[in-house]
């Protein structure tokens, strides 16, 4: 498992501190601590070492550590150095897109605001089995499961069994009430309503196929335009983000006008750039049409759907924080984003007229 292990000793010291606040209680021995962690014994020294220095630890030089009830910022603070673990997808990956990353920092910024040690992403075994007698040989507090795969769910289940909290971010697993991910569908009717506002009823939606997150936005948007008497056709769907501009080309030579565009996508500067030649091309009906992102970074004159990563990383940080607490689950977290209006563009259009 790539983890940091000085953290995990260190937790480990601070629990039997905390399980045994007025004794002084000797802990594992360091070939122990090598055993159970399976690092080797300078990297357990170095974390021994450091809790001295911090006194939580005594060192009886062949005797061995024992925990000293003379550090009473821990019994007084039983949130102090609370651990949490993160995970993402099946638990093997250590790579994710930089959304992920923010919603990791949002998290971050309220578990540190709470006395809290967040240790790096962390990589399991394959097994269920296995699994969990990782995480749970790590001591944790508490974990943090981004976009986790269906095929976890019983992992995340047993941890919840052992009195470990869980709370998954940007995915359900499967009816796991402590889930916080944005009401995509309801997204979808947002941006919708956006769309008509202006006077736009003939829209493209441009995204990345593969995210299944778009799905039930699409569905949301689709609900709330046939609501208002439009019907929304299949290719105005555009999800192969390499043929995008191609695709607009062809709708324009079928005589089929559109009227603004919706991207959902990382690659943004690589969208806009299409966008640009598309318009000057005369590819679309208007020569300002909406433009639509679902993240703010987007087009200098675009709205976009305030799907923000940091603040879902907040709500997440804050779930997380409750649960340690020993707060029940209130049920899945599923806040809306609203279309955020740029105030520029209608300056800009005013330039261009």
């Amino acid at each position: 498992m790539n983890c940091n292990f000085n953290a995990a000793i260190k937790q480990y010291a601070y629990n039997e501190l905390l399980s045994h606040p007025d004794d002084s209680v000797r802990i594992k021995s360091e070939r122990e601590l090598c055993t159970l962690y399976g690092i080797s014994r300078p990297t357990v020294r170095k974390a021994l070492a450091e809790l001295e220095q911090e006194g939580v630890l005594i060192i009886r030089h062949g005797s061995g550590a024992f925990t000293n009830p003379a550090a009473a910022k821990y019994r007084q603070n039983p949130n102090w150095r609370r651990t949490v673990g993160i995970l993402f997808g099946f638990g093997n990956s250590l790579v994710f897109d930089s959304y992920s990353w923010e919603v990791v920092h949002g998290a971050q910024q309220i578990l540190e605001q709470n006395g809290m040690v967040v240790l790096p992403l962390l990589q399991l075994a394959g097994t269920d089995d296995k699994a969990t007698e990782e995480i749970l040989r790590l001591q944790l507090d508490a974990v943090l499961w981004l976009h986790p795969d269906a095929g976890r769910l019983e992992v995340i289940q047993r941890l919840e069994a052992e009195g470990l909290p869980v709370v998954c971010v940007g995915r359900d697993p499967g009816n796991f009430p402590g889930t916080v991910m944005y009401n995509y569908r309801e997204c979808g009717r947002n941006l919708a309503r956006h769309f008509l506002k202006h006077g736009q009823r003939n829209p493209l939606l441009a995204a990345d196929g593969r995210q299944t997150v778009y799905q039930e936005l699409v569905r949301g948007f689709e609900e709330e335009m046939e609501r208002a008497g439009n019907v929304f056709e299949s290719r105005q769907l555009l999800l192969n983000l390499d043929s995008l501009e191609e695709d607009i080309r062809r709708l324009h030579e079928e005589n089929t006008e559109f009227d603004g565009i919706f991207v959902f996508a990382q690659l943004i500067w690589k969208v806009e750039e299409i966008f640009d030649r598309c318009c000057q091309k005369g590819f679309f009906r208007t020569k300002h049409p909406v433009v639509v992102y679902a993240l703010r970074y987007g087009w200098r004159e675009s709205a976009y759907l305030d799907i923000n990563s940091i603040r879902l990383g907040n709500l997440a940080g804050e779930y997380l924080e409750a649960r340690i607490r020993g707060i029940p689950y209130c049920g899945t977290l599923r806040p809306v984003a609203q279309v955020i209006e740029n105030r520029s563009k209608e300056k800009s259009t005013k330039r261009g007229e």
